[in-house]
């Protein structure tokens, strides 16, 4: 496990992806397993921050914690974030697949892209996994600090377009592409990605007015 903790943040360099794709054999199985490691951190800093904030609690919380108790309301809490995290876990997993998948497609059928879906699917979980992690462990770390919380957004958007070029590395050395076509298919990904994550938002909605949950215009409109 650590072995594969350390392949995750060597990932993160360019220079090691290029490597990597050289000489690892990497399985859907194995990029499976660095989407956990790298969920199991952020689920720690999650369950970090309830206690934090049961124990802060403000004055929205002290009516429920005067009625069923402090412990009760943090462990509902705790319920409903490994129910949010797993289906976040899985829907992680589902979409990084289903989007890797159509990535590997497009640089073969129109590229001529001679690599294979797992070996990139694999190294884009490992390098995804790591910068997963940080992220999460330097959000967390600033929104201890009320007046740093803000930059946690900016820090995540800073990652985030890291990793398009971590994707754009890995689909050229994994699928031995040029620069042309790893852009198109990394492109062509990103779209498939905002459908994929329009199409959850949908079902999500479809759900949410299934099962009679109120306030969902609300938090659309809030993000």
């Amino acid at each position: 496990m650590m072995e594969l903790y350390a392949k995750m943040f060597q990932a993160v360099m360019p220079g090691n992806i290029e490597e990597m794709a050289k000489k690892e054999k990497g399985t859907v199985k194995k990029g499976i397993t660095a989407i956990f490691l790298s969920w199991i951190v952020g689920l720690i800093l999650a369950i970090i921050g309830i206690f934090l904030a049961v124990g802060n609690a403000g004055t929205e919380v002290q009516p429920a914690a005067a009625i069923f108790g402090g412990t009760v309301v943090g462990g509902i809490m705790i319920l409903a974030l490994l129910i949010t995290q797993v289906l976040g876990l899985v829907i992680s997993i589902v979409t990084g697949y289903i989007i890797h998948f159509a990535g590997s497609w497009v640089a073969k059928s129109f590229f001529k892209g001679t690599g294979n879906f797992p070996q990139q699917f694999y190294i884009a979980m490992l390098f995804g996994g790591a910068i997963t992690i940080i992220t999460s462990l330097l959000v967390f770390a600033l929104g201890l600090v009320p007046f740093l919380g803000t930059i946690g957004g900016i820090v995540s958007m800073l990652f985030f377009l890291y990793s398009l070029y971590l994707t754009y590395i890995t689909i050229k050395a994994v699928q031995k592409v040029e620069t042309a076509g790893a852009v198109i298919t990394m492109v062509a990904m990103l779209l498939l990605a905002l459908a994929v994550a329009m199409a959850a938002v949908v079902i999500g909605g479809i759900l949410a007015g299934a099962l009679g949950i109120t306030g969902a215009e609300s938090a659309v409109a809030g993000l």
